[in-house]
């Protein structure tokens, strides 16, 4: 996985206050499956890999060995087309993801994206404190961290053709590029055990417990927030035991002419 260049650059998660208190009540990041992001494009392949992949699959010994059993070579490849293509999109249920904006700034598209009510924040952290705090939350390296490449899907290929779970999470349209996202990824290579007829996906969401204290450096309230806002979160910081500064974004400012 990609890693920034600047290990120290500033991170932010934009959210609203719900999953702030969220966050706070469970000294906890919250890790969403993939499939539930509402992004149709989160987890599929770009052109070049999906072609591969299917050149792979016509050079399978079944395919080749078909017409020695009376069997259509071109059926067969065609039902194992079928079936990789549902195993790429069923893969999106064993994924999860933490998702950040690397910025040495705010951003107004990220507040305009993320954080459209005026009861919104930004959590800002920075890569080395994530990675830190994950490793030593989770030290059996459970959870990767790195960043998004932003591919033309119609001309590039994932980095390093790799098509493994990992790497398609790691991977979004370059249309989506003002991200500049960060995401911690916990990736399951087996169904979990059910008991016969119960569903075989993972729950919706996973979470991984953090020290908050050493994890974040600062809480902004959205720009569009009033003095009322900044208030309360400061309150319910206090009500958690939280000592990180609540600072009014600064595309609040009142602008000068």
């Amino acid at each position: 996985m990609r890693q920034p260049e600047d290990p120290d650059c500033k991170i932010w998660r934009y959210t609203d206050f719900p999953k702030l208190v969220w966050m706070l009540q469970n000294s906890a990041l919250y890790f969403c499956r993939t499939d539930k992001l509402g992004d149709p494009f989160e987890g599929s392949l770009p052109k070049k890999a999906r072609e591969r992949r299917t050149k792979q699959i016509q050079n399978t010994e079944a395919v080749r060995s078909a017409a020695l059993f009376h069997v259509d070579p071109q059926e067969t490849a065609r039902e194992l087309k079928g079936a990789d293509k549902s195993v790429v999109f069923h893969g999106r249920k064993y994924a999860f993801v933490n998702c950040w904006h690397m910025s040495d700034h705010e951003s107004d598209a990220m507040w305009k994206l993320y954080g459209r009510t005026d009861g919104a924040v930004a959590i800002q952290s920075t890569y080395s404190l994530l990675d830190r705090e994950l490793k030593n939350k989770r030290p059996n390296d459970s959870v990767k961290i790195g960043c998004v490449n932003y591919l033309d899907y119609e001309q590039d290929d994932i980095p390093g053709k790799r098509d493994d779970a990992l790497s398609r999470v790691m991977i979004k349209p370059e249309a989506f590029a003002c991200e500049q996202e960060l995401r911690a990824v916990i990736t399951h290579s087996l169904v979990p055990a059910t008991k016969e007829g119960e569903d075989t996906t993972y729950s919706e969401h996973e979470v991984v417990h953090v020290n908050l204290d050493t994890l974040v450096e600062a809480v902004y309230v959205s720009p569009l927030a009033g003095e009322w806002f900044r208030d309360l979160v400061e309150d319910v910081l206090k009500h958690y035991a939280q000592a990180f500064p609540v600072k009014q974004s600064s595309l609040a400012r009142d602008p000068m002419f």
